[in-house]
């Protein structure tokens, strides 16, 4: 590609790695390296004609989305389903198809970007969620004095 002058990179990811995802911390950890690593990518290749972006599907209709909802029941389905706003598993064709735009030549000028192909999973819950029981409130920290050192407080000794 640096002797082309030219190329594009597009990694996958997952809508996990740009929010995070209960109950599979290191999942989520994996795939926000990959969104890290593809806008370092695009930083050090950008000047090389070399574009480099990320697809990060929601929950999409595949042989690994199929397994945990056999193995965790149509409870599990109904969540990943209701985490869209359009009550839906995506499809491979429609990751397909945010993977070509991004090697196309109308993604040219487009690097170092995130595109999210999840139908807004993480924004279909637009209910406060509920605070975690048993748990104590923080204690607050008395008011801060001036001290005229950009806010931060005197040293208590």
């Amino acid at each position: 590609m640096h002797a082309a002058g030219f190329g594009c990179i597009v990694h996958l990811a997952s809508a996990a790695g740009r929010q995070g995802s209960r109950g599979a911390a290191v999942y989520a950890a994996a795939k926000g390296g990959v969104i890290a690593f593809t806008k370092s990518i695009a930083r050090e290749n950008g000047s090389k004609g070399i574009t480099a972006n990320v697809v990060a599907p929601g929950p999409i209709d595949t042989a690994m989305t199929r397994a945990a909802v056999t193995k965790g029941g149509d409870k599990l389905m109904k969540a990943m389903t209701a985490a869209t706003l359009v009550g839906r598993l995506g499809t491979p064709e429609e990751v397909a198809a945010a993977v070509a735009f991004l090697v196309s030549d109308g993604a040219g000028f487009i690097t170092g970007e995130t595109l999210g192909v999840s139908f807004g999973v993480g924004r279909a819950q637009c209910a406060r969620p509920r605070p975690p029981r048993n748990r104590r409130p923080c204690r607050a920290l008395p008011p801060a004095r001036a001290t005229g050192t950009h806010g931060s407080r005197p040293s208590r000794g």
